[in-house]
């Protein structure tokens, strides 16, 4: 149902209602009628049943007639509005924020005075119902009667007299709500003539002016509401026979009063220093429309506004807490001396009213950023496809620094605070685990780099084997990784507190897998200092026989004759036995079996076995290569040719051998020397 089709409704029900009246009741002006209330009230035979009734009629056509006395006023009141401040035109953001926040304003009475005339129209719709089923009774008894009743009578009067009484509230009503329309047309057409200038230094200035005097007068405001607490402790400090249980809950009440004072202007003072960082950041974007700056503004806002609400919704909450504890007290005051009343009173309103200052100034500031909202989203919908593109990429910075501060779980550490240990908690972002690999992988390019230069070095210096130089790079690297591992998990941020749930793992595992490593490092160790073979000495372990290719920190490889490499543990070659027969020459012998005919010249056959050996290159001319007639008998001669080689990695003694036996060949074919037979 419309408002005008209620109305027409009502206007219908009480001409009925009207019709049905007896003349009296209707007739005459309001002042008419309000004198005769008065004087049938102030009858001596007057009906006491009835009194309550003409008491509720006579209210209500009392404020009618104060409405209608003061409606042309009103509605007057209303049509005007005071003029806007003189506008400064050298602070042009500053006079658009006034003018929006003008319209903040205005819209806020309009909600409220729209659901104002929303109650107001559902009362006078319930009232004209009331009046028409009042007519309806009265019609009744007068059909059947031909009289009226003098209840119904007056019920139905005051239910007219409501009826008409709201009438008048929805008249005026109405006239505020088309005089806050009027006005906001006049500023939202102020607003769109006012030029587009970026903001200026004097809006910076002024602002800055403002916000230094409202700090200064809320220190001021600080240090009186200290010293009113001071004051009231005091006066509370008294002693337990001069004190009762309802002074003693006054001054608990004047404590919290001073306490909720002195926590609203802190509060107050830190919203300060807030709002000069949110007209900062609009300022700074008015002025270059810088893309990062509006995308943090968007991803600070929800938070800083969820914090303001909580903090809003918490003093409102505490605000009808104290009208619920004032309204109990009022119940109780009969029962209480004046005094302590008027003192429990007083405490618990001054908490409303700084409780509702609190409110209206988180409010404030609440409006402050949804008007820069408004006005950096409309900014934004002006921007170049250029801005567009640049917000778009500062967004994504701003995901991705966000992906990086993810934190994953957090671990508690111990730190030692002026000698107390306090616990902490430290999160594990997914940008520290990302920073604790990168760091190390170039730690471990610089430790291997500065490992070799350190060996080089040495070796310049003190002319060390490569042996050596290469077991003391190893170690070097070692370190100096084990220092880049733990410096990367510092400079990242990861405490060693996070691998705490593996160390019992960890511990398990050096128990019992890890022994053997460390005792082949031992081992290393001891093979380093004590240099029982170097690299390139042939050394026999058992039945392998080769030499030593590398020595390394946890085992060794040797190469044998067959050009295979063998791993052997350090710990195998100290605890066993091991023959070095190159360890204190690099010279080692070998020799070759060579048996002729037993009716060649021995000395025939000595002496070009000699010759022969010293015609290669590779064979050592000192110590001289050796012949040896080892056995004779009546088929063959057997003589030993022992020749010496120098060990390299480019000698293969088997090549060596080969190449002298062809020779020996020919040249037993050659002197007509036959071999013996197998």
């Amino acid at each position: 149902m419309t408002s005008a089709t209620s109305r027409w409704l009502a206007f219908a029900l009480w001409l009925t209602a009207a019709f049905s009246l007896p003349a009296h009741a209707i007739g005459g002006s309001l002042q008419d009628q309000i004198d005769a209330l008065h004087r049938a009230l102030q009858a001596p035979d007057a009906d006491s049943d009835l009194l309550p009734l003409r008491g509720q009629l006579l209210i209500s056509l009392e404020r009618r007639r104060d409405l209608a006395r003061t409606q042309a006023t009103d509605v007057q009141r209303l049509s005007t509005w005071l003029p806007s401040e003189s506008a400064d035109p050298n602070t042009p953001s500053r006079n658009r924020d006034a003018l929006r926040r003008e319209l903040q304003l205005l819209d806020a009475v309009w909600q409220g005075s729209q659901q104002r005339l929303t109650l107001l129209t559902d009362d006078r719709e319930a009232a004209a119902q009331q009046l028409a089923a009042l007519a309806g009774q009265l019609r009744q008894v007068s059909d059947s009667e031909g009289s009226s009743d003098t209840r119904t009578g007056l019920l139905a009067r005051i239910a007219e007299s409501t009826t008409a009484e709201l009438d008048q509230l929805i008249d005026l009503v109405s006239a505020q709500q088309r005089a806050l329309n009027n006005r906001r047309e006049q500023v939202m057409a102020t607003l769109a003539a006012l030029p587009a200038l970026a903001a200026s230094e004097a809006d910076a200035t002024s602002l800055q002016a403002e916000l230094d005097l409202r700090s200064a007068n809320l220190a001021e405001n600080l240090s009186r509401l200290t010293a009113e607490r001071e004051r009231v402790e005091a006066e509370s400090n008294v002693p337990a026979e001069q004190s009762t249980p309802f002074s003693a809950a006054i001054s608990k009440e004047q404590l919290a009063a001073a306490d909720l004072g002195i926590e609203l202007c802190r509060e107050a003072i830190a919203n300060i220093a807030l709002e000069r960082d949110i007209w900062r950041m609009a300022l700074h974007f008015e002025k270059t429309h810088d893309a990062v700056t509006l995308v943090e503004a968007r991803q600070y806002r929800p938070t800083l506004t969820a914090r303001l609400t909580r903090r809003r919704d918490f003093l409102e909450e505490l605000a009808s807490t104290l009208l619920i504890r004032i309204e109990h007290a009022t119940q109780r005051g009969p029962s209480i001396a004046d005094d302590q009343y008027s003192a429990l009173h007083a405490a618990l309103a001054l908490q409303l009213s700084r409780a509702q200052a609190g409110i209206q100034e988180q409010q404030r500031l609440l409006d402050l950023i949804a008007r820069l909202r408004d006005d950096f989203e409309q900014r934004a919908m002006n921007m170049s496809w250029s801005d567009r593109l640049a917000t778009a990429s500062a967004t994504a910075q701003i995901w991705i620094g966000q992906l990086w501060d993810l934190e994953l779980f957090a671990v508690a550490e111990t730190v030692d605070l002026q000698g107390r240990k306090t616990v902490v908690a430290k999160s594990i972002t997914v940008g520290k685990i990302i920073k604790a690999p990168l760091l190390l992988l170039f730690g471990l390019f610089a430790s291997r780099r500065v490992a070799a230069w350190l060996t080089l070095w040495l070796q310049r210096r003190s002319r060390l084997d490569d042996g050596r130089a290469r077991l003391i790079q190893r170690w070097v690297y070692s370190v100096l990784a084990g220092i880049c591992a733990l410096a990367s998990l510092a400079l990242a941020g990861i405490p060693l507190a996070a691998f705490a749930f593996i160390g019992g793992a960890v511990a398990i595992g050096a128990g019992f897998g890890m022994q053997t490593l460390f005792k082949n490092l031992i081992s290393g160790i001891l093979i380093l200092i004590e240099r029982p073979f170097r690299l390139g000495d042939v050394i026999e372990v058992g039945s392998l026989r080769g030499a030593v290719m590398d020595i390394d920190l946890r085992a060794s490889v040797i190469r044998d004759g067959d050009g295979a490499e063998t791993l052997i543990p350090n710990s195998i070659l100290v605890e066993s036995q091991v023959k070095n027969i190159t360890h204190r020459s690099s010279v080692l012998r070998h020799s070759l079996r060579i048996r002729v005919a037993a009716e060649a010249d021995s000395r025939q056959v000595e002496t070009l076995l000699e010759q022969i050996a010293r015609r290669h290159g590779l064979v050592l001319k000192e110590p001289n290569p050796q012949v040896y007639l080892e056995a004779f008998d009546q088929h063959s001669q057997s003589f030993a040719l022992h020749f010496w080689l120098a060990q390299h990695a480019f000698v293969d003694p088997r090549r060596i051998a080969s190449d002298l036996q062809l020779m020996i060949l020919g040249g037993l074919n050659e002197a007509q020397i036959r071999p013996a037979a197998a």
